[in-house]
């Protein structure tokens, strides 16, 4: 990518290198390896481009009158006069234009805060989910957080997921969603044990299983 940067004149020997980054940076092309991919986001910014921004022509015809004006060779104010020029032309072609981008990274999760699907992109600590919302800003890790609870159909650990109601735990192979309380805590079987001979001299409690844990609970709650 370097070589063909330096073949077309875009960029110089110290800005290539800070280019490329920021390419990487804004999710236009991806690492794949020791190669350089463009993403779904960078094929559509090419297809949704004005023809003259698609080809490195312009860049290189402008890296070049700057190396002209810098050696004396050219006036600023003419260079600058053309690029706002085509600046406006281009603004007023977006406006008018009836073509619309998509994001390609639509996940599957929703934001918690306005239910909007959240869009997953990369960080220097990996993947992250971020609501699209202008005015929202929530943002979380895009590592799938597994319950103990199991599915019906699979029997394989479900999902931990949160909506407007609150967290819920979902099977997306098999479409399976449940209902997921905070407030009820699970007991294994040790623990159940403990409790019972805990409060089983208590006389004001009832002496089956069910009523020695619930009366466990709500003390363990207080």
């Amino acid at each position: 990518l370097l070589s063909q940067m330096e073949k077309y004149g875009l960029g110089t020997p110290a800005t290539r290198a800070d280019i490329i980054e920021k390419l990487v940076s804004s999710d236009t092309i991806d690492r794949q390896g020791n190669s350089m991919h463009p993403t779904g986001k960078g094929k559509q910014l090419i297809e949704l481009a004005a023809p003259q921004l698609r080809t490195p022509d312009l860049t290189a015809r402008w890296e070049a009158e700057l190396e002209h004006i810098a050696r004396g060779q050219g006036k600023p104010e003419p260079f600058l006069e053309s690029i706002r020029s085509m600046a406006k032309e281009l603004v007023s072609t977006v406006k008018g234009s009836k073509a619309e981008y998509k994001p390609h990274n639509v996940s599957n999760s929703h934001c918690p805060d306005c239910n909007a699907r959240l869009l997953e992109k990369k960080g220097k600590r990996g993947k992250f989910l971020v609501c699209p919302t202008e005015d929202c800003g929530y943002r979380r890790s895009a590592e799938k957080r597994l319950s103990n609870r199991r599915c019906a159909q699979c029997h394989k650990k479900m999902e931990i997921k949160e909506g407007k109601a609150g967290l819920y735990v979902q099977c997306l192979p098999c479409g399976i969603t449940e209902t997921l309380d905070k407030d009820k805590q699970h007991v294994n079987k040790r623990d159940q044990q403990k409790l019972v001979k805990q409060y089983a001299k208590q006389e004001s409690i009832g002496s089956n299983l069910g009523e020695l844990l619930k009366a466990a609970m709500e003390k363990k709650g207080e």
